[in-house]
């Protein structure tokens, strides 16, 4: 008999239905003849490659809410932000505890890590032609706190328990989301988070110590640490006397679909829901190992929801790659190798797959302020209640570990001793009873996903079979975010 049973609906946003899952990256690209590097449109291994200067990729991913704004957008942005923006460090390689110097030069990490200062390269320009410095390296990160965007990637310099730059925590706390707070706006500034010390050196002050390799991996990422050039901003977003080509609390829309920084690739077109091009900066820089511009005319990215589609396209040549969900891993890769030594190989003649570790975390998110997620129990018996190893081997195919927290084996702090919830139905039917919930929920996923489709079709079958007097409807909404 059920206590206290209380019937509604309720929402909870998911993202990849699963509590806690390190994911692995699948990339196939299309080899023809010449050397193992050379890419093609062609379908013949061998054929001479009839557009070489142009790269083709078709991805099941595309800009979030946000666009191209590194400012607002921070989830699966590597292949748009990247190519345009770039930071004062990168990790380096598959290491998540060391960097290389990028725009920065060198740094000096202050012996309680409450503070750091980057001296930065010299000669580099922007897209625009404007020069890259310490001045644009402060507007782009107070740009990113200031507009304080709620589903934006500020939280990462700003929020107390991140990197917390001076200033930041109190400001992004207060009413300054969908609104100019000037008050807040004079507070952060004159904490002095983000000071230039001179035309090439920049200083980073910290509400807290912050270990140096989470620090330094925040600099390095593509979306909240990417570098845009100040001059262009100004002259096409609205701003204030304070803050010059910045409305704080708001976004600027013209930034959403333009980019300028300083990367190898010029933004040359964008559709949204369809393609992306980006065109060769011949001015390029030309990174630390000095490699000059790039060598690509062309670099285009397609949004194609369908996973068969892309498939077809990467056979036929009409893509040279393509980016593989992990659910539809063995479409080209042999399944019988993989299970049998977990080596990757092309069932494909042509064909070359990558499949690398990725810091992709698959959460799911349960806002604890809304009945039924207000009750303890419920939201432990929902964390017992997702069978883990059958969504790890028969929805990611292998490819995907399980995590007991939100660090996954490649990032700092990583502990493998802390254990996390397990599939548990007898515990999970206990807690389902006590919590005496009767009713439906509703998840929300992101559309043309098989793995979100997928994940959130075992967890509904699961829970309902586990307490049928809970309904879990599934509802698909169409961005990534």
């Amino acid at each position: 008999m059920r206590s206290a049973a209380v019937s509604r609906t309720t929402v909870v946003i998911v993202v990849i239905i699963i509590l806690l899952a390190a994911t692995a990256g699948v990339y196939a690209i299309f080899l023809t003849g010449g050397t193992p590097t050379q890419t093609t449109s062609s379908t013949t291994v061998g054929n001479a490659v009839p557009n070489p200067n142009v790269f083709i990729e078709e991805n099941t991913i595309q800009p979030g809410p946000g666009g191209l704004d590194p400012a607002l957008t921070w989830d699966y942005s590597d292949m748009f932000f990247l190519n345009v923006y770039e930071n004062l460090v990168h990790w380096n390689g598959s290491d998540p505890t060391t960097f290389v110097p990028w725009l920065a030069s060198s740094w000096t990490i202050a012996p309680n890590a409450s503070q750091i200062v980057f001296h930065l390269r010299q000669g580099i320009t922007f897209q625009d032609g404007t020069p890259f410095n310490a001045t644009a390296v402060k507007f782009s990160y107070d740009r990113a706190i200031l507009i304080n965007h709620e589903d934006g990637p500020e939280f990462l310099l700003s929020a107390d328990f991140t990197m917390a730059i001076r200033g930041g925590p109190e400001y992004s706390s207060a009413n300054t989301i969908h609104v100019t707070n000037t008050t807040e706006v004079q507070k952060y500034l004159a904490a002095g988070g983000v000071k230039v010390l001179d035309t090439y050196t920049v200083e980073f002050n910290f509400e807290h110590p912050y270990p140096e390799a989470a620090t330094l991996g925040t600099f390095a990422w593509e979306s909240g640490g990417s570098i845009v050039s100040p001059s262009y901003v100004i002259a096409n977003c609205p701003g204030t006397t304070l803050t010059r080509g910045v409305t704080p609390g708001f976004e600027c829309a013209f930034m959403q679909t333009h980019m300028m920084g300083t990367g190898p690739f010029m933004l040359q077109s964008y559709t949204p829901s369809s393609q992306i091009v980006f065109a060769r900066y011949p001015n390029y820089w030309g990174t630390p190992s000095h490699t000059g511009p790039a060598k690509l005319s062309q670099y285009i990215v397609k949004y194609v929801p369908s996973v068969s589609t892309s498939e077809l396209d990467l056979l036929s040549g009409a893509a040279d790659a393509i980016s593989l969900p992990t659910s539809n891993a063995f479409d080209l890769i042999n399944q019988q190798i993989f299970t049998s030594n977990g080596t990757v190989v092309s069932t494909h003649n042509g064909v070359r797959i990558w499949a690398a570790p990725t810091n992709t975390i698959a959460t799911m998110l349960m806002n604890p302020r809304i009945h039924p997620f207000d009750d303890v129990n419920f939201r432990k018996a929902i964390a017992y209640a997702f069978p883990y190893q059958q969504f790890l081997q028969n929805v990611t195919n292998g490819f995907s570990l399980k995590l007991d927290g939100y660090l996954t084996p490649r990032m700092f702090g990583y502990d493998a001793s802390i254990q996390g919830y397990k599939y548990n139905p007898t515990l999970a039917k206990q807690l389902f009873a006590k919590a005496g919930y009767t009713g439906s929920v509703t998840i929300i996923i992101e559309s043309h996903d098989a793995t979100n489709t997928e994940a959130a079709i075992l967890f509904k079958q699961s829970v309902e079979s586990l307490d049928p007097q809970i309904t879990i409807n599934i509802q698909s909404v169409d961005t990534p975010t």
